[in-house]
C-alpha cells in the first residue's frame, strides 16, 4: 500500500495525472473515476508500479496512443533514472507523466533501452525534453580526444549518439556568451507562447540547452540563434 501510495501521495497522484482519471485508496483497495480508457490506463500504470518492486516491466508500447519511447543507452541509464528513481520521479512530479524503463534494468544484453513515457501528448513532450537533457548533459560530461566536448545528435528513434562536433559558442563554457549564427523568426500564438515557455520558462531553457541555440519569445515571434544544425534542431524540437 504504502508504494503504491508513494511519498506524500506522489505515486497516486502521477497516475492519476497521467491517466486524467480520479485515483483513490480505501485500505487495500484502489478506486478508479473516469471513462473507461482513462480507468483501465490508471489500472494498467498502477498494476506496472507494482510489478516493478518484484522484476522488470514488459510492455507492447508500440500500440499504445498514450505513450512515447526514448532509447536511452546503457551508460546513461543510471544518469537519467537517478539514485533509486529520483532524476526520473522529478520529471514525473513536474511533467504529470509516469515513466518507467521496459524491461530489465540491468543483466540483459539490451542497448539501448526504452524509456517509456504516459501520459497526454503535451505532458509527454516535457517529459521527453527533460529526457534529453539529461541525456545531453551525459554525453558532454565525456571528453573526445583533445579535450574537447563531444556533440550528441538525436537519431530517428529518439536515441542519442555521440560523435565529436563543433561547438556553435563563443568563448566560454555551453551556456555562456552568445551562440554564433543567424537568426530565424517564427509565427507563434499566446497559447503557443504560454506552452513553449512553460513553467518559469524551463520548457524553453530545455529546447536550447539540447539544440545548442538560442530561443527569445517576443509578441508572437519566435527567434531561435545558433548554427544551422543547433536551429533546426530547435525548429524540430518546437
Amino acid at each position: 500500500y504504502s508504494y503504491a501510495l508513494g511519498q506524500n501521495g506522489s505515486s497516486r497522484k502521477k497516475i492519476a495525472l497521467a491517466a486524467e482519471c480520479i485515483v483513490e485508496y480505501v485500505g487495500n483497495v484502489a478506486f478508479f473515476g473516469g471513462t473507461k480508457i482513462q480507468r483501465s490506463r490508471a489500472r494498467e500504470y498502477l498494476c506496472w508500479l507494482l510489478q516493478q518492486k518484484s522484476g522488470p516491466v514488459h510492455v507492447d508500447f508500440t500500440v499504445r496512443e498514450d505513450c512515447s519511447c526514448v532509447m536511452v543507452d546503457n551508460d546513461a541509464v543510471g544518469y537519467v533514472t537517478g539514485h533509486k528513481g529520483s532524476s526520473l520521479h522529478a520529471i514525473e512530479d513536474e511533467t504529470g507523466t509516469f515513466c518507467l524503463i521496459e524491461g530489465a534494468l540491468d543483466g540483459d544484453n539490451d542497448d539501448p533501452k526504452p524509456l517509456l513515457i504516459f501520459g497526454p501528448t503535451a505532458s509527454r513532450r516535457m517529459a521527453e525534453s527533460s529526457v534529453y537533457g539529461l541525456m545531453k548533459t551525459k554525453a558532454d560530461s565525456g571528453k573526445g580526444k583533445g579535450g574537447k566536448s563531444r556533440d550528441v545528435r538525436r537519431d530517428g528513434y529518439g536515441s542519442w549518439k555521440e560523435n565529436d562536433g563543433r561547438k556553435s559558442y563563443g568563448k566560454g563554457d555551453r551556456g555562456k556568451g552568445k551562440p554564433v549564427g543567424e537568426t530565424i523568426s517564427l509565427s507563434i500564438g499566446d497559447e503557443d507562447a504560454a506552452f513553449l515557455m512553460g513553467p518559469q520558462g524551463r520548457t524553453k531553457r530545455k529546447i536550447a540547452h539540447v539544440s545548442g541555440a538560442r530561443l527569445e519569445v517576443r509578441g508572437s515571434k519566435l527567434e531561435i540563434t545558433g548554427s544551422d544544425a543547433a536551429r533546426a534542431k530547435a525548429q524540430r524540437y518546437v
